[in-house]
């Protein structure tokens, strides 16, 4: 065990890996609240595809795109 702690490059790979495990979690988790409130927006509320672009500020492709997911998703 000592041996790794002395190593620096092994504790600089480590750490490097752990930020980019941190950063992906962060990612999905802001992919996750984006589809959650595309869902209430577009099926709950009825928006229209360019209304909820322009609320979440987020272009209407990635809308259409999250959209048909969500109705692919619901026809399984």
């Amino acid at each position: 065990m000592q041996s790794f702690r002395r190593n620096e490059k092994w504790r600089l790979d480590y750490m490097t890996l752990e930020q980019e495990y941190r950063e992906r979690y962060n990612e999905g988790v802001l992919d996750g609240e984006t589809k959650g409130k595309i869902e209430i927006l577009y099926f709950d509320m009825q928006m229209t595809i360019p209304e909820i672009a322009d609320k979440l500020s987020i272009s209407e492709e990635q809308v259409q795109d999250i959209v048909e997911n969500l109705k692919r998703t619901a026809e399984m």
